[in-house]
Protein backbone atom coordinates (compact mmCIF):
# COMPACT_ATOMS: atom_id res chain seq x y z
CA UNK A 1 0.00 0.00 0.00
CA UNK A 2 1.25 3.84 -0.55
CA UNK A 3 0.87 5.82 2.11
CA UNK A 4 0.94 10.00 2.26
CA UNK A 5 3.02 11.89 5.08
CA UNK A 6 3.67 15.69 5.61
CA UNK A 7 6.93 16.50 8.50
CA UNK A 8 7.87 20.07 8.91
CA UNK A 9 11.87 20.52 9.09
CA UNK A 10 13.46 22.83 12.04
CA UNK A 11 12.95 25.91 9.87
CA UNK A 12 9.10 25.21 10.31
CA UNK A 13 8.80 24.02 6.41
CA UNK A 14 6.56 22.21 5.63
CA UNK A 15 7.25 18.84 2.95
CA UNK A 16 5.06 16.29 1.70
CA UNK A 17 6.29 12.31 0.70
CA UNK A 18 4.36 8.86 -0.60
CA UNK A 19 5.93 5.95 1.04
CA UNK A 20 5.29 2.39 0.47
CA UNK A 21 4.64 0.14 3.54
CA UNK A 22 2.29 -2.97 4.42
CA UNK A 23 0.62 -0.92 7.23
CA UNK A 24 0.24 2.74 8.30
CA UNK A 25 2.45 1.50 11.18
CA UNK A 26 4.85 0.44 9.51
CA UNK A 27 5.11 3.67 7.13
CA UNK A 28 5.42 5.52 10.55
CA UNK A 29 8.36 3.07 11.41
CA UNK A 30 10.11 3.11 8.03
CA UNK A 31 10.03 7.33 7.98
CA UNK A 32 11.59 7.69 11.58
CA UNK A 33 14.11 4.87 10.77
CA UNK A 34 14.93 7.47 7.99
CA UNK A 35 15.43 10.13 10.21
CA UNK A 36 11.63 11.52 9.44
CA UNK A 37 9.63 12.32 12.00
CA UNK A 38 6.20 13.34 10.14
CA UNK A 39 3.15 14.71 11.17
CA UNK A 40 0.85 12.65 9.58
CA UNK A 41 0.52 9.39 7.61
CA UNK A 42 -2.55 8.74 5.66
CA UNK A 43 -3.67 6.25 2.91
CA UNK A 44 -2.82 7.27 -0.53
CA UNK A 45 -5.73 7.78 -2.79
CA UNK A 46 -6.58 4.97 -5.17
CA UNK A 47 -8.21 2.03 -6.31
CA UNK A 48 -6.52 -0.41 -4.89
CA UNK A 49 -5.68 1.12 -1.53
CA UNK A 50 -9.42 2.43 -1.07
CA UNK A 51 -10.74 -1.22 -1.94
CA UNK A 52 -7.42 -3.21 0.29
CA UNK A 53 -7.45 -0.70 3.20
CA UNK A 54 -7.43 -2.20 6.93
CA UNK A 55 -10.87 -3.64 7.46
CA UNK A 56 -12.10 -3.93 3.93
CA UNK A 57 -10.27 -7.13 2.30
CA UNK A 58 -13.66 -9.42 2.40
CA UNK A 59 -15.13 -5.99 0.73
CA UNK A 60 -13.14 -6.32 -1.85
CA UNK A 61 -13.13 -10.20 -2.22
CA UNK A 62 -16.74 -10.19 -2.05
CA UNK A 63 -16.56 -7.52 -5.12
CA UNK A 64 -13.90 -9.23 -7.44
CA UNK A 65 -15.93 -12.45 -6.61
CA UNK A 66 -19.22 -10.97 -8.16
CA UNK A 67 -17.35 -9.33 -11.05
CA UNK A 68 -15.74 -12.51 -11.76
CA UNK A 69 -18.76 -14.67 -11.83
CA UNK A 70 -20.25 -11.69 -14.19
CA UNK A 71 -17.56 -12.11 -16.35
CA UNK A 72 -18.12 -16.13 -16.40
CA UNK A 73 -22.12 -15.72 -17.00
CA UNK A 74 -21.69 -13.52 -19.51
CA UNK A 75 -19.16 -15.41 -21.59
CA UNK A 76 -21.38 -18.11 -21.20
CA UNK A 77 -24.11 -16.37 -22.57
CA UNK A 78 -22.41 -14.42 -25.39
CA UNK A 79 -19.81 -17.36 -26.80
CA UNK A 80 -17.12 -15.84 -28.70
CA UNK A 81 -17.33 -16.50 -32.25
CA UNK A 82 -15.39 -19.87 -33.24
CA UNK A 83 -12.41 -19.56 -35.23
CA UNK A 84 -12.56 -20.14 -39.02
CA UNK A 85 -11.45 -23.62 -40.15
CA UNK A 86 -8.19 -22.83 -41.97
CA UNK A 87 -9.38 -25.31 -44.67
CA UNK A 88 -12.22 -23.22 -45.74
CA UNK A 89 -12.90 -21.32 -49.14
CA UNK A 90 -12.40 -18.53 -49.57
CA UNK A 91 -14.86 -16.91 -52.37
CA UNK A 92 -14.25 -15.93 -55.53
CA UNK A 93 -16.36 -15.02 -58.52
CA UNK A 94 -17.56 -17.20 -61.24
CA UNK A 95 -15.07 -17.89 -63.51
CA UNK A 96 -14.19 -20.54 -66.30
CA UNK A 97 -12.16 -23.72 -65.19
CA UNK A 98 -10.16 -26.14 -67.12
CA UNK A 99 -11.83 -29.41 -66.26
CA UNK A 100 -9.87 -31.57 -68.08
CA UNK A 101 -11.81 -34.69 -68.49
CA UNK A 102 -14.24 -34.15 -66.19
CA UNK A 103 -14.56 -33.52 -62.81
CA UNK A 104 -16.72 -35.61 -60.58
CA UNK A 105 -18.71 -33.70 -58.85
CA UNK A 106 -19.73 -36.12 -55.87
CA UNK A 107 -16.45 -36.55 -55.30
CA UNK A 108 -15.96 -33.41 -54.66
CA UNK A 109 -18.91 -31.95 -52.71
CA UNK A 110 -20.84 -34.23 -50.12
CA UNK A 111 -23.66 -31.53 -50.30
CA UNK A 112 -26.04 -32.17 -52.55
CA UNK A 113 -26.78 -28.41 -52.95
CA UNK A 114 -23.63 -27.38 -53.50
CA UNK A 115 -23.51 -30.06 -56.32
CA UNK A 116 -25.90 -27.95 -57.46
CA UNK A 117 -24.28 -24.81 -57.52
CA UNK A 118 -21.77 -26.10 -58.84
CA UNK A 119 -23.42 -26.60 -61.85
CA UNK A 120 -24.13 -23.27 -62.55
CA UNK A 121 -20.60 -22.56 -61.41
CA UNK A 122 -18.95 -22.31 -64.77
CA UNK A 123 -20.06 -18.80 -66.85
CA UNK A 124 -22.11 -19.79 -69.98
CA UNK A 125 -21.00 -23.97 -70.09
CA UNK A 126 -24.38 -25.94 -71.12
CA UNK A 127 -24.91 -28.84 -68.55
CA UNK A 128 -27.77 -31.66 -67.95
CA UNK A 129 -28.48 -30.31 -64.75
CA UNK A 130 -30.54 -32.39 -62.20
CA UNK A 131 -33.64 -31.12 -60.42
CA UNK A 132 -32.72 -28.31 -57.59
CA UNK A 133 -32.93 -30.17 -54.33
CA UNK A 134 -36.19 -29.90 -52.08
CA UNK A 135 -33.74 -28.11 -49.35
CA UNK A 136 -31.28 -26.26 -51.49
CA UNK A 137 -30.55 -23.70 -48.47
CA UNK A 138 -29.56 -26.29 -46.10
CA UNK A 139 -25.99 -26.12 -48.20
CA UNK A 140 -25.66 -22.36 -46.88
CA UNK A 141 -25.35 -24.10 -43.22
CA UNK A 142 -21.91 -25.86 -44.05
CA UNK A 143 -18.48 -24.49 -44.70
CA UNK A 144 -16.66 -26.05 -47.98
CA UNK A 145 -13.19 -27.62 -46.72
CA UNK A 146 -9.95 -27.29 -49.09
CA UNK A 147 -8.58 -31.30 -48.89
CA UNK A 148 -5.09 -31.79 -49.09
CA UNK A 149 -5.95 -34.03 -52.35
CA UNK A 150 -7.76 -31.77 -54.19
CA UNK A 151 -6.83 -31.28 -57.50
CA UNK A 152 -6.61 -27.39 -58.61
CA UNK A 153 -9.65 -27.73 -60.83
CA UNK A 154 -11.52 -28.39 -57.35
CA UNK A 155 -10.03 -26.05 -55.30
CA UNK A 156 -11.04 -23.60 -57.79
CA UNK A 157 -14.59 -24.99 -57.82
CA UNK A 158 -15.10 -25.41 -54.37
CA UNK A 159 -13.88 -21.25 -54.11
CA UNK A 160 -16.70 -20.11 -56.73
CA UNK A 161 -19.17 -22.08 -55.03
CA UNK A 162 -18.08 -20.73 -51.71
CA UNK A 163 -18.37 -17.42 -53.64
CA UNK A 164 -22.00 -18.59 -54.90
CA UNK A 165 -23.85 -19.72 -51.68
CA UNK A 166 -22.33 -15.66 -50.43
CA UNK A 167 -24.77 -14.82 -53.29
CA UNK A 168 -27.25 -17.04 -52.72
CA UNK A 169 -27.36 -15.53 -48.72
CA UNK A 170 -27.38 -12.38 -49.46
CA UNK A 171 -30.66 -12.81 -52.13
CA UNK A 172 -32.62 -15.21 -50.07
CA UNK A 173 -32.22 -12.55 -47.04
CA UNK A 174 -33.77 -9.57 -49.71
CA UNK A 175 -37.41 -9.07 -49.60
CA UNK A 176 -38.40 -10.40 -52.75
CA UNK A 177 -35.47 -13.54 -52.18
CA UNK A 178 -36.88 -17.30 -52.25
CA UNK A 179 -35.16 -20.51 -53.15
CA UNK A 180 -37.40 -21.13 -56.56
CA UNK A 181 -36.34 -17.75 -57.69
CA UNK A 182 -32.82 -18.16 -57.39
CA UNK A 183 -32.76 -21.04 -59.35
CA UNK A 184 -34.65 -19.68 -61.85
CA UNK A 185 -32.20 -16.98 -61.50
CA UNK A 186 -29.50 -18.89 -62.11
CA UNK A 187 -30.63 -20.80 -65.13
CA UNK A 188 -31.48 -17.35 -67.10
CA UNK A 189 -27.75 -16.45 -66.18
CA UNK A 190 -26.38 -19.79 -67.66
CA UNK A 191 -28.46 -19.07 -70.54
CA UNK A 192 -27.80 -15.27 -71.08
CA UNK A 193 -23.87 -16.06 -70.94
CA UNK A 194 -24.38 -19.25 -73.15
CA UNK A 195 -25.63 -17.22 -75.86
CA UNK A 196 -23.51 -14.34 -75.64
CA UNK A 197 -20.50 -16.60 -75.97
CA UNK A 198 -22.45 -18.32 -78.88
CA UNK A 199 -22.79 -14.69 -80.53
CA UNK A 200 -19.18 -13.74 -80.13
CA UNK A 201 -18.18 -17.23 -81.93
CA UNK A 202 -20.84 -16.72 -84.92
CA UNK A 203 -18.56 -13.56 -85.14
CA UNK A 204 -15.18 -14.92 -85.20
CA UNK A 205 -16.50 -17.35 -87.33
CA UNK A 206 -17.78 -14.97 -90.01
CA UNK A 207 -14.54 -12.59 -89.49
CA UNK A 208 -16.17 -9.81 -87.72
CA UNK A 209 -13.76 -10.05 -84.99
CA UNK A 210 -10.38 -11.59 -84.65
CA UNK A 211 -9.01 -14.52 -82.25
CA UNK A 212 -7.38 -12.17 -79.93
CA UNK A 213 -10.09 -9.65 -79.85
CA UNK A 214 -12.64 -12.49 -79.47
CA UNK A 215 -10.81 -14.15 -76.64
CA UNK A 216 -10.74 -10.25 -75.03
CA UNK A 217 -13.77 -10.09 -75.23
CA UNK A 218 -15.13 -13.65 -73.54
CA UNK A 219 -12.11 -13.30 -71.09
CA UNK A 220 -13.92 -10.19 -69.53
CA UNK A 221 -17.14 -12.05 -69.51
CA UNK A 222 -15.05 -14.85 -67.34
CA UNK A 223 -16.30 -17.22 -70.50
CA UNK A 224 -14.63 -20.20 -71.96
CA UNK A 225 -11.87 -18.54 -74.75
CA UNK A 226 -11.95 -19.63 -78.32
CA UNK A 227 -10.07 -22.37 -79.21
Amino acid sequence: MRFDYEYRTSDNVRHTGTIKASSRDAAYAALKAQGVRPGSVTAAPGFLNILFGRGKRWIAIGILAFVATGLVVARVRNPPPPRPDPRAATPVPRHFVDLGDGIDLAAVFADSGERFLAYYALPGVRFEVPNAPEELSDCLKHTILIEPDDSEAAIELKRIVTGMKDDMRAYLSSDFGNVAAYVLRLEERQAMEAEYRDGVMRRLRAGLVSLEEANAILAAMGLQRAE
